[in-house]
């Protein structure tokens, strides 16, 4: 391979998502998993919610708030935030 065809090619940006972890406590001992595939989503009561929209968008509800984060192919990061979406007493 010449020099010139390595330097047109971008470098390798991870698919998005596929790099995270969760820790939950049970009394003393922990419970963590790792980086197990893409992640999909989180529902934490009815306050927290993640969740993947498609393969380089998520969308979030926390508390009133509603987030939505974009990844670039750039390796970029967009966000919108809405407040008082979400009726909380």
């Amino acid at each position: 391979m010449s020099d010139d065809s390595r330097q047109q090619r971008a470098p390798a940006v991870p698919v998005p998502g596929t790099i995270w972890r969760i820790l939950a406590k049970d009394g003393s001992r922990e419970v963590t998993l790792e980086n197990q595939g893409v992640f999909d989503e989180l529902v934490i009561d009815d306050w927290l919610h993640l969740e993947q929209m498609d393969e380089r968008s998520w969308w979030m509800r926390v508390g009133d708030a509603s987030i939505h984060v974009v990844i670039n192919k750039d390796g970029s990061v967009e966000v919108s935030v809405e407040r008082d979406v979400y009726d909380v007493a």
